[in-house]
């Protein structure tokens, strides 16, 4: 996805006041990939049908819903308007 310029400023903006981009800063979260992958029947069996989501990215979206108190719906539309949801999952 690219970014408009209204985007890059918000984005810019977001890194210097956003706890989500401090927390990204403090956490390896690759360290945590090896220990994700795997954990769906889907992607051990490559089965069928769409290729599921990275598993860190769908780590990082529970903890957002978590932190933040959203249902499930919620934040799937939080994960489409929220620039700092989208950094934070790298989405954008």
């Amino acid at each position: 996805m690219q970014m408009s310029f209204g985007t890059l400023e918000l984005a810019e903006r977001l890194k210097r006041e956003n706890v989500l981009v401090k927390i990204e800063a403090l956490i390896e979260w690759e360290d945590l990939r090896p220990k994700l992958t795997g954990l769906y029947k889907r992607e051990l069996s490559h089965g069928g049908g769409q290729e599921p989501f990275d598993g860190l990215l769908m780590f990082k979206a529970i903890l957002l819903g978590q932190w933040h108190s959203l249902s499930d719906a919620a934040l799937e539309q939080a994960l489409c308007v929220r620039i700092d949801f989208l950094q934070f999952c790298g989405l954008s």
